[in-house]
């Protein structure tokens, strides 16, 4: 047994013996089961308490970022530090990656979507950060809300900074290029393949595949969102001169769209054409 001090654990049964008295996550499948260790994932994320969120968790980075930042920047510049500034650039970090999340999952995560949805973060955390200097100066909890100005100014800055962020982003995930592709598949498209030479046995429409190498089912699944569970993994080289389009970050869906399906910022590439392949290696997905 293991205490974790809200509950127990069992590595045995690989569960908590008393349920999490909070679903962190209403919209993931995986938080429903409160008795599971971190959405089943042990190997790639860690919870001491039980009790705290994913998505609270990075807005804790993204808070202490911004307070740190806006903290750095009065230490330079005066003698005096302004609190209700540093509290006001916490909540800008804290709310700016809430609102781009929940964007990006909206609008995808094509160039123009990241925009837009930078510019909708710049603008609500600009907001939030002028509310939260008011409340904690004291004056009205209105006073300079809403200037024109200051809307177009947080827009600019959170879809050029979003644009930036996704260019420097693919320029990493292209550097990061292995020499081959991965496609997570079950075993009867794996016999197309071997049957055809061509991945999904060549059938019309979008294929799909990647760069991102997991030994795991369960979490290839999740970042590459998956509909179905792969049995297998496919490392291939491309034969056949089709247009390929990516790399591209998979779209972050918020709530699933159908029981077990979520999507996380997995890296994607596709092709609306045959794809001739020579296959590397198949490795059996735990």
């Amino acid at each position: 047994m293991y205490d974790y001090r809200a509950r127990f654990y069992d590595p045995a049964l690989g569960r908590f013996l008393q349920p999490d008295p909070v679903v962190p996550e209403p919209g993931n499948p995986q938080a429903l089961n409160r008795y599971a260790y971190v959405y089943n994932n042990p190997l790639r994320y860690t919870d001491p308490s039980g009790h705290v969120p994913v998505i609270l968790v990075v807005m804790g980075i993204g808070a202490a970022t911004g307070a740190l930042i806006n903290y750095g920047v009065q230490v330079q510049a005066f003698t005096h530090i302004n609190w209700a500034a540093v509290g006001a650039g916490a909540v800008t970090g804290a709310v700016g990656v809430a609102t781009f999340g929940v964007g990006t999952a909206v609008l995808g995560t094509s160039l123009a979507g990241m925009m837009v949805a930078g510019a909708a973060s710049g603008v609500v955390a600009g907001q939030a950060a002028i509310v939260t200097e008011n409340v904690l100066s004291g004056r009205e909890i209105t006073e300079g809300l809403g200037h024109p100005s200051d809307i177009a100014r947080d827009a600019v800055v959170g879809a050029v900074l979003a644009g930036v962020g996704r260019s420097i982003d693919i320029a990493l995930i292209r550097a990061r290029y292995p020499g081959y592709y991965s496609r997570y598949i079950s075993e009867a498209e794996l016999q197309a393949i071997q049957e055809t030479g061509l991945l999904r046995g060549g059938r019309p429409g979008k294929t799909f595949f990647t760069t991102d190498v997991y030994e795991i089912a369960k979490e290839a699944t999740l970042r590459l969102s998956l509909r179905i569970p792969p049995e297998y993994r496919v490392d291939f080289e491309i034969l056949n001169p089709a247009s390929i389009r990516g790399p591209q970050r998979v779209r972050p869906w918020i709530r699933p769209l159908k029981p077990g399906f979520r999507a996380g910022f997995g890296v994607e590439y596709w092709s609306e054409e045959p794809i001739g392949v020579r296959i590397l290696q198949i490795k059996r997905l735990q």
